[in-house]
């Protein structure tokens, strides 16, 4: 997939069809692939064990547009944002 930075700052990817879609468009949240420490942070902030995490398939459209590599027992943070706020999701690859 190839990215391009737009005069306005906005990130656009081209996708092999030639279709050209914004990956700063609001109904995109933002996906990211935490690491063992962050991940550790989470369970403990919400005193939680990885298996009582939602789920996310390791194949999910939004982790291959983020393109992240993630592999079963990963943590993603999710950023949605929406008029009253931003807020973070959380999810375990399975």
């Amino acid at each position: 997939m190839d990215y391009k930075i737009t005069a306005a700052g906005g990130i656009l990817a081209k996708k092999k069809d030639e279709k050209t879609f914004s990956l700063e468009h609001f109904l995109i949240p933002v996906h990211e692939l935490l690491s063992d420490e962050q991940k550790k942070e989470v369970l403990l902030k919400f005193n939680i064990t990885e298996e009582q995490l939602p789920k996310i398939k390791k194949n999910d459209p939004g982790l291959k547009l983020f393109n992240i590599k993630a592999k079963q027992g990963d943590v993603i943070r999710i950023k949605r944002k929406d008029p009253t706020g931003s807020y973070d999701y959380y999810r375990t690859v399975i």
